[in-house]
């Protein structure tokens, strides 16, 4: 397998050293983007540590899927509840893009928003699909809760424009307006179907006066 380290980071350049924060925030961060390729890439077995560790904060194994890793790695809560997402575009001149993906039933909902985008197997933020997705929860979801969300684009090349971020880490790409309504649609859609069977926790109370109606 593939073995990476890192040590001495910006060791000769001060200025972006300072710019970092504290090795367990840094480490943090790290974390969160081995876990992100692991959902894409449940096929490999990814494993991320402290140098100094003998023990894996993130392990995932070979040949597995990535219901089985979100799992792992988000909780069975939400595993439970992921709904497969696909579309595929690709012969509409327009819009020329295929997504598949797993998105959250109208039972599950998070304080905190998981939101996980690859196009072309490179992980990217956009911050107009995101929100056009919890606006299709909205009617689903409590007030101040979020879905969870993982989608993998595939976009043809010579559509994306990957030179508007310092890191890359975000993309435009030809009729950004028109796939990004198009997904949305597609979510609303599995979401309108899958609200038929929502399950709804009911709490009971003990030793309550029959007299009062």
């Amino acid at each position: 397998g593939t073995i990476i380290s890192v040590e001495d980071l910006f060791y000769n350049v001060s200025t972006r050293r300072k710019a970092l924060k504290s090795p367990s925030d840094e480490y943090q961060r790290i974390m969160e983007v081995v876990v992100r390729y692991a959902v894409n890439n449940p096929h490999c077995s990814l494993n991320c540590k402290k140098v100094e560790s003998g023990t894996s904060d993130v392990h995932t194994p070979k040949n597995s899927t990535s219901v089985r890793n979100i799992g792992l790695l988000f909780g069975q809560a939400v595993a439970r509840e992921l709904i497969p997402i696909s579309r595929d575009q690709m012969q509409n001149d327009q819009l020329a893009y295929k997504v598949d993906g797993l998105v959250s039933s109208a039972n599950y909902n998070s304080k905190k928003s998981v939101f996980i985008l690859f196009i072309n197997g490179r992980l990217i933020d956009c911050s107009a699909l995101k929100k056009s997705l919890e606006v299709a929860y909205d009617e689903y979801l409590p007030k101040h809760t979020h879905p969870f969300v993982y989608l993998s684009l595939f976009i043809k090349p010579d559509r994306l424009d990957v030179n508007v971020h310092p890191t890359k880490k975000e993309v435009h790409f030809l009729n950004e307006t028109e796939i990004i309504a198009d997904i949305h649609e597609l979510v609303a859609q599995q979401l309108v179907g899958q609200n038929a069977s929502r399950t709804f926790a009911v709490q009971t109370f003990s030793g309550a006066n029959p007299g009062i109606p």
